[in-house]
């Protein structure tokens, strides 16, 4: 898309007001219903997502993209997740990675946790399954670089 192009195309900064005001709202209905269903596992919330992430072994840089922070506060989320014996730490490959793996605890929970998010998963129910693509598809366009 040109420079010409995108201008044509910008909202109106009132349009521009109310996306923005749509999506956090949006995004905060997605968080509580998420933090309702994830509430009763015994672990801080900020833990049960990120022991979503480990369907596999991730790197610490991984999951701070994922979860949208600092690779320096991933490292006090997994030595929580360490001391609930839910994740433990090996070297990758490359000696300066390291991977973080659920335990069988954590696979454990994590199926369980799994299972309560999606199952009450409220957060676009009142979307065909068409518009939920086109939802996604749009918001990964919003945040592209």
């Amino acid at each position: 898309m040109t420079t010409a192009q995108r201008t044509e195309n910008a909202p109106k900064p009132q349009e521009s007001r109310e996306l923005a005001r749509l999506v956090v709202q949006a995004a905060t209905n997605a968080r509580q219903g998420f933090a309702k269903s994830a509430g009763g596992f015994g672990i801080p919330i900020t833990l049960c997502r990120a022991l979503l992430l480990l369907d596999e072994p991730r790197s610490m840089r991984h999951i701070a993209e994922q979860l949208g922070c600092d690779p320096s506060y991933v490292t006090s989320l997994v030595d929580q997740l360490t001391k609930y014996g839910l994740a433990t730490r090996t070297t990758g490959s490359d000696r300066r990675v390291k991977l973080i793996s659920a335990t069988d605890t954590g696979v454990a929970l994590r199926t369980r946790l799994a299972a309560a998010v999606s199952g009450d998963a409220a957060f676009g129910r009142q979307l065909t399954a068409e518009q939920r693509a086109q939802l996604k598809d749009l918001l990964m366009l919003l945040l592209r670089p």
